[in-house]
C-alpha cells in the first residue's frame, strides 16, 4: 500500500505546480486554452516542427478557438510565427525565449526534489 505521506505531499505538488502554471501563463479559465498550451509544450519537448496544421488537428477545438488564442499568444511575446523551410505555405509556430525560460523556471519549481 502507497505511504499515504507521499500521496498527500504529491497532490500538494501537482496543485502547486497547477497553481504557478496558471499565474504564468496566458490561460483563460477555458479548457481550450490549456489543452492548446499544453499541446505546443508537447510538441516542444519532442523537438519537432510545430507548423499550425499540426495545432489545429491536435486539439478538438474550431480553428476560429485556436487561432484567437494562438494570436493572443504572439501578441503577448510567448510564440513567433515563421514561414516554413521546405513550403511557405506552411506556416509554423516557435516559442519565444520569454516561454522557453519560463518552462524551465516552472520545471525548476515543481519537479519534486531527489531523495538522499
Amino acid at each position: 500500500m502507497p505511504n499515504q505521506y507521499y500521496i498527500n505531499l504529491h497532490t500538494k505538488t501537482l496543485i502547486e505546480s497547477i497553481r504557478i502554471f496558471h499565474q504564468t501563463f496566458p490561460v483563460s479559465s477555458s479548457v481550450s486554452s490549456i489543452e492548446i498550451l499544453m499541446h505546443i509544450i508537447l510538441l516542444t519537448s519532442k523537438d519537432e516542427v510545430i507548423t499550425l496544421k499540426k495545432i489545429y488537428n491536435s486539439v478538438p477545438y474550431a480553428e476560429n478557438t485556436v487561432r484567437t488564442y494562438l494570436r493572443e499568444l504572439f501578441k503577448s511575446g510567448w510564440i513567433t510565427f515563421i514561414d516554413g523551410h521546405d513550403d511557405n505555405r506552411v506556416v509554423c509556430l516557435e516559442i519565444t525565449p520569454k516561454f522557453y525560460r519560463t518552462l524551465i523556471q516552472l520545471s525548476d519549481l515543481t519537479m519534486p526534489k531527489p531523495s538522499p
